[in-house]
């Protein structure tokens, strides 16, 4: 069992070997990934679709942080 407050980092490759949660506790989980630009994962979020942002919204994004969401699908509004 890990600890409230933990951190624990693990390798993309690695393959989940735990059990769902069968306990009346909520146990909220907070996760981040770290990947390069070109990579998506498409084997644990097949039927996921990606985030999608309008070329609107995506302009009113400061021009420093934009990189950050090179990897979005970008839409013209009320085209989609």
């Amino acid at each position: 069992m890990i600890p409230i407050g933990a951190c624990v980092l693990m390798d993309y490759r690695l393959f989940h070997q735990g059990r769902e949660n069968r306990s009346e506790l909520i146990r909220p989980l907070l996760f981040a990934v770290y990947h390069l630009p070109w990579f998506k994962d498409y084997n644990n979020y097949a039927s996921t679709s990606f985030l999608k942002i309008s070329d609107e919204d995506y302009a009113r994004i400061p021009a420093e942080h934009r990189r950050l969401l090179a990897w979005t699908e970008h839409y013209r509004s009320g085209l989609y």
